[in-house]
């Protein structure tokens, strides 16, 4: 895997651009609810939705109303809880039925009250486990959520210190693959950016496409070029802007 060229391979009047965010626009906190977008950014995705006509989406696993609040005052296209929650351009929404995980809420709340420093963050759509503040339970989670999810179709997503809870229904590629049905995304060269395994199916999707995938930071990945972190992406989305 080859380190991307800084003069893009396309500019941002022919792309149709997808973004994480958590762990490539912005770092990650302790609490995912003390994540905000700084003026820097906001300008920075501002200009892009201009320059792309308004194909500009934020792809992530967090739910729509949180997403608004990280960028806010802006409103952008996104997909929201990997996938489960989808604002197509116009504001139109569409969600996976949060009654899908009714059946394993209670079991998750209560195993979450048997570990702290493990959080549970309720989206929906879609429920995540987090354990940035009690590491050493990753394993621990693995195996409880492998028992339990199973007679219920459901199935776990995992990422950095997090594992969320969700249909098989929904992803973050089948998310791109939605949108790209819709103008302004139609008809331009899709890119992904993004940092963790829950982008791996956004990454496969853009290739397919014959877009351009590219993973933030170290580990395995079928993206085909890296950006080396936070600042790196933001200096690549500044010169996607000059291009």
């Amino acid at each position: 895997m080859t380190a991307p060229d800084r003069k893009p391979r396309l500019s941002a009047r022919d792309a149709a651009v997808f973004l994480d965010i958590d762990g490539t626009l912005l770092g990650f906190k302790d609490r995912p609810e003390d994540v905000v977008a700084d003026t820097g950014l906001l300008d920075l995705l501002g200009r892009l939705r201009e320059a792309t006509g308004g194909a500009l989406a934020l792809n992530s696993g967090r739910g729509l109303t949180d997403i608004d609040r990280i960028v806010a005052p802006l409103v952008l296209t996104a997909a929201g809880t990997h996938g489960a929650e989808l604002r197509v351009p116009g504001g139109e929404v569409h969600t996976v039925a949060a009654s899908t995980l009714d059946a394993v809420r209670e079991p998750l709340r209560r195993f979450i009250e048997a570990h702290p420093g493990s959080m549970l963050e309720d989206k929906g759509a879609a429920i995540g486990l987090h354990y940035r503040l009690a590491p050493t339970m990753g394993e621990h989670i693995v195996s409880f959520l492998a028992e339990l999810l199973p007679p219920h179709g459901l199935e776990v997503q995992h990422g950095k210190l997090v594992a969320d809870v969700k249909s098989p229904a929904s992803d973050k590629g089948r998310a791109i693959i939605a949108l790209m049905e819709h103008p302004p995304f139609a008809g331009r060269t899709p890119l992904f950016i993004g940092d963790d395994l829950t982008d791996e199916k956004g990454f496969a999707v853009i290739n397919a496409m014959g877009g351009l995938s590219m993973k933030v930071g170290e580990g395995q990945s079928c993206a085909g070029e890296r950006l080396g972190g936070l600042a790196e992406v933001r200096r690549y989305l500044e010169a996607l802007l000059a291009a």
